[in-house]
């Protein structure tokens, strides 16, 4: 089950993942309205079934795992994908845009857990993949909303892989860096005009942020979004238990943030012997 697939990543996770045999539920928004012409052309494609589920709703989770735990008698993989993104002066973001925001990328995959785990504990098997972002590790200026949003599922989903690992179920983490994908385009952008308006010149600091972004996806060395579908088949491939808690998935600041993951790991190591656990 992957979400978010009528474009970006997840429509090349679920592409990937049914041309290599196993059997997909592609799920996503309106796929009778707006995405018809995405979920028109996964539906044409061999062991791909789109489904409609908007990670916001809570009826709508649980109705769409349902049908699937229904048909299939189970639930193997969940790769929660579904995400929005933000740029702006973190001032101007309201609190309705930070709630958006927390409800797509953090409530979403815990609304999605929450679903799928009781077949999952039933099972005891299972695997839950959370695409993050290298954004949910380290911080840069204009996109703190959005950051804070994904620093707060990357906690979560460690918590699961202590939690869950016992009953014979694995969640980890995929943290992309920045690729060109649809989602550039979908920017939610702080809208407090009145706070923007005081920033003067360094209202104009996002926009330029923006810009040099665009230009790194320019050229032949530009990152290829298929990186991260290939990181999900890996995983997925991998022997149960041999999984990495995090995959990091970027050209460019890649080595800079497993360098802090592996400084974290020893850290978490240590707080966890404190605690007389391990």
């Amino acid at each position: 089950m992957i979400t978010g697939t009528s474009s970006g990543f997840g429509n090349l996770i679920a592409r990937t993942l049914a041309k290599d045999g196993h059997k997909v539920y592609a799920t996503m928004r309106d796929p009778k309205g707006k995405n018809a012409d995405s979920a028109k052309k996964l539906s044409d494609l061999d062991n791909i079934k789109v489904l409609d589920l908007e990670v916001t709703d809570d009826n709508s989770v649980n109705e769409t795992v349902k049908r699937i735990v229904e048909t299939e008698s189970r639930i193997d993989v969940v790769v929660n994908n579904a995400g929005i993104t933000g740029m702006g002066i973190t001032e101007a973001y309201t609190i309705e845009q930070i709630k958006r925001l927390f409800d797509v990328n953090f409530l979403g995959p815990l609304r999605v857990n929450r679903a799928v785990l009781p077949q999952m504990r039933k099972q005891r098997s299972g695997l839950i993949i959370q695409i993050t972002s290298v954004s949910g590790r380290i911080v840069v200026p204009y996109i703190g909303a959005y950051t804070a949003s994904k620093f707060a599922i990357e906690a979560i989903a460690q918590t699961y892989s202590m939690e869950l690992q016992p009953l014979g179920i694995e969640s980890v983490i995929i943290e992309p860096g920045a690729y060109p994908t649809e989602i550039i385009n979908k920017i939610l952008a702080a809208e407090d005009k009145g706070v923007i308006s005081d920033y003067g010149e360094l209202a104009k600091a996002p926009g330029q942020t923006f810009a040099s972004i665009g230009e790194m996806f320019k050229g032949p060395d530009a990152p290829n979004s298929q990186d991260v579908a290939d990181a999900v088949k890996k995983l997925m491939d991998m022997e149960a238990g041999k999984r990495p808690l995090r995959t990091v998935v970027d050209t460019m600041t890649g080595q800079i943030v497993e360098e802090l993951n592996k400084a974290s790991d020893k850290s978490q190591e240590e707080m966890m012997k404190a605690f007389g656990s391990n």
